[in-house]
């Protein structure tokens, strides 16, 4: 990433306005675009291609300016507290900031789905998906590397074919071969007397 384009990213981390969510006051929830652009800028800044909560708080490391963990972790106190005010109240704002908590693996998840039964009930489902689309990517990997394993195989075979055949010229153009103790190959010319 250069070197401008990096800054830009940090900057726009910078001014985030987190702290304008869940407030008792008025209370907004972030939106579903909100939280993928904000993913999409700390994925850019920590080149990776899926943003956990350790991939915040490493972040948070590299560039404590930011403060993003802990940002992050104000709002989630605060959306704790809105639902834990209206135990029975509809979590159709809620449900982006509760789907994005389980996605990055937020250590209280847990704690926002036992605010009220509907929270409960989209935070089961958002992990059971994201459980799903876990154990759905490892066994896409596995297939993979499966896959590769399987196609490596028979150019080691072709190798080990071309090796025997460059072994068989030598020793009938009159070079000797012999193995040594450790394993490898002893090549010599052969007398003329042999």
């Amino acid at each position: 990433m250069r070197k401008r384009q990096r800054q830009r990213t940090k900057n726009r981390l910078a001014r985030v306005r987190l702290n304008s969510y869940c407030r008792e006051t008025s209370t907004s929830w972030p939106s579903c675009e909100f939280l993928e652009s904000f993913e999409a800028d700390v994925r850019s800044l920590t080149a990776t291609n899926r943003v956990t909560w350790k991939t915040l708080q490493r972040l948070d490391e590299r560039l404590p300016s930011l403060r993003i963990a802990l940002r992050i972790d104000n709002v989630t106190n605060r959306a704790i507290a809105r639902l834990e005010e209206s135990p029975q109240a509809p979590t159709e704002r809620a449900r982006p900031l509760i789907q994005w908590l389980v996605k990055i693996d937020h250590p209280r998840v847990k704690e926002l789905g036992a605010t009220n039964g509907v929270a409960a009930r989209e935070v089961n489902e958002q992990m059971r998906l994201h459980q799903q689309a876990r154990l759905e990517r490892e066994r896409d990997t596995a297939r993979l590397r499966k896959k590769r394993e399987r196609e490596r195989t028979p150019k080691r075979e072709k190798d080990l074919a071309m090796l025997v055949k460059a072994l068989e010229k030598l020793e009938k153009n009159g070079w000797q071969l012999s193995l040594t103790a450790q394993g490898g190959i002893e090549i010599r010319r052969r007398h003329k007397s042999d």
